[in-house]
């Protein structure tokens, strides 16, 4: 197990310094030595931005330090997740009918596109841990019957050292029967939509707060409220999107007072916030 524990309280201003080359840097260390980064920002004064895309595209994970008491139990955490420790080097390969659909977007990690085949690079998943991707695609060409997605996952089990892999097939079929359709809705997926794509937009509305545009935040933040409190009523309870119903709750709040708080606070707040936004993203 190869795992880079990167600790900040700052930015990035000495040596490569561009964000993109760094996350770059993080995905090719991860790809091709396996290695993976788990990212600490300490403080007010780093860059959340870098921290958390680090940690993305090094397949660990960040984490919010809001004071220097906290690091050993925080650092205790992640090493004790790291004996937990079920599979490695997890590789989810979603094929894809590409004459058909072009990847839009990822959510909850990112992928890389390779001909027909989007693959995500998992590496470690440990006990009991859960993770959900979902996959926006644009239609390139309209598909007159029926496509098909093949799945594949493929890991190294912790206890056997046997590398395993499970394929599975999912056919998308078009109808213009409406009980067919009603019949083949799944709920879970609907409830991931509202959860990333609400998540996205919480983040979009915390940028516009870094830029001291309060009003247009707490618009998006009003429309997202109100579109949650209808599909949750449509929807099966799910403990994650009341979590994230709570978390927005919980945002406009502190939008209502960021036009008073010391630059100091904010940006302590911003960063609290933030990273109970990437937590919810990741299910942690």
């Amino acid at each position: 197990m190869n795992r880079v524990l990167l600790l900040s309280d700052g930015l990035a201003n000495q040596g490569i310094t561009d964000e993109k080359v760094l996350q770059q840097l993080a995905r090719q260390k991860n790809t091709e030595d396996n290695m993976t980064l788990s990212a600490f920002g300490v403080g007010a004064d780093f860059n959340e931005s870098l921290m958390t895309n680090l940690a993305e595209f090094g397949s660990g994970n960040y984490y919010f330090i809001d004071s220097p008491d906290k690091i050993p139990s925080i650092f205790a955490k992640e090493l004790q997740g790291l004996l937990s420790v079920v599979v490695q080097n997890t590789l989810l390969k979603i094929k894809f009918p590409s004459r058909h659909l072009s990847v839009n977007k990822t959510f909850g990690y990112p992928g890389e596109v390779k001909g027909d085949e989007l693959v995500f690079d998992l590496k470690d998943v440990f006990s009991e841990e859960q993770k959900a991707i979902l996959i926006k695609f644009s239609v390139k060409e309209p598909i007159v019957e029926e496509a098909v997605f093949e799945s594949t996952l493929t890991y190294d089990d912790a206890a056997t050292f046997q590398r395993v892999s499970n394929t599975e097939k999912s056919k998308l079929t078009v109808t213009s029967d409406e009980s067919l359709f009603a019949r083949s809705f799944d709920k879970d997926v609907l409830q991931n939509i509202v959860l990333f794509e609400n998540n996205e937009r919480l983040e979009n509305a915390m940028a516009d707060v870094d830029h001291g545009h309060y009003d247009k935040a707490k618009q998006t933040i009003l429309i997202i409220k109100s579109e949650m409190e209808v599909r949750m009523k449509e929807l099966p309870a799910n403990a994650e999107l009341k979590r994230q119903y709570e978390t927005v709750t919980e945002y406009e709040k502190q939008v209502e007072k960021a036009k008073t708080m010391s630059a100091e606070d904010l940006k302590m707040s911003q960063k609290m916030s933030k990273s109970s936004n990437y937590m919810i993203r990741k299910r942690k």
